[in-house]
């Protein structure tokens, strides 16, 4: 969990990466990881980005590209796709609906 949130921006960690950096299989980790949150790894990655994401976009110091990025996403509408898909509506609904913008 340490190393996932340490390299939460890096857009390149995958099941790989992060069972090698933990010295790891990749199936003992994707064990490991189902055991403890019930879901994938690339699921939890994807949830731990998206409520990252969620924070830094009420702090409202960065744009929403920014914030994708910051948090490991690729491209824009990759981050926001990813964002309504989990939260339910885009980020800059999200931004209205939270803060007194």
């Amino acid at each position: 969990m340490d190393h996932i949130t340490a390299h939460i921006d890096d857009s390149e960690m995958n099941v790989e990466t992060i069972a090698d950096a933990v010295g790891v299989s990749r199936a003992q980790l994707q064990r490991r990881v189902k055991q403890i949150t019930g879901t994938s790894v690339g699921a939890f990655v994807r949830e731990l980005r998206l409520k990252q994401a969620a924070q830094l976009l009420l702090k409202g110091d960065v744009n929403i590209a920014q914030v994708g990025y910051s948090v490991g996403f690729n491209a824009p509408n990759v981050f926001s796709s990813a964002f309504k898909k989990y939260f339910g509506m885009s980020p800059k609904e999200y931004i209205a609906r939270n803060t007194n913008q």
